[in-house]
């Protein structure tokens, strides 16, 4: 089932993709329990377009263009600068939270699921990109590690060179900080 969905959406992405001058590639992520960020923001710097699909697990949280504060979230040019100044991982929770219900009301956001499929317009496509962020994550009970539910999610981004060269970058860097520690507890 997966190769076909895969092939469905590189089909799709073909067909909603402008082609423009500049070469353009294809970033294909598997995130299997992996945190994502809890604060509303966009990728407009990263891709044109993103399609994401929650196989497994909750999906990401929209604020839709309706419901954006877009006054609050120009002036502050969609950063949250304060969370380094958090004196604990619940204060900076707080902050973000705070933060997110000035973007969108919690009451008027937006949660897809599992099997979803969502397309975000990143900066080149849109005039104001889709803003979302993650889920609000529960922490591990240690004493029941099952707590947290399992999730994987399916992202597509369509990138520049320039971008592609930076995700290979940080994944070798990550491959070989992985094989360092390997071998030094080896």
């Amino acid at each position: 089932a997966l190769p076909i969905l895969m092939k469905q959406l590189l089909a799709y992405l073909r067909g909603v993709v402008p082609q423009g001058e500049e070469q353009r590639y294809y970033a294909v992520r598997l995130d299997f329990n992996q945190e994502g960020c809890a604060k509303f923001h966009d990728d407009s710097r990263y891709t044109t377009l993103r399609i994401t699909v929650p196989v497994l697990g909750p999906g990401p949280v929209l604020a839709l263009r309706q419901n954006v504060d877009w006054a609050f979230w120009e002036k502050e040019a969609g950063l949250l600068d304060k969370v380094a100044e958090a004196g604990s991982p619940q204060e900076a929770l707080e902050l973000v939270r705070e933060w997110n219900d000035q973007v969108c009301p919690a009451a008027q956001e937006t949660a897809t699921g599992e099997g979803s499929l969502v397309v975000f317009k990143g900066g080149a496509l849109a005039e104001r990109p889709l803003i979302h962020r993650s889920e609000y994550c529960t922490p591990a009970d240690p004493a029941n590690p099952e707590s947290v539910p399992a999730r994987l999610q399916i992202t597509i981004d369509h990138v520049t060179a320039d971008v592609k060269e930076q995700l290979i970058d940080m994944n070798l860097d990550e491959e070989e900080e992985s094989e360092a520690e390997a071998e030094h507890d080896a």
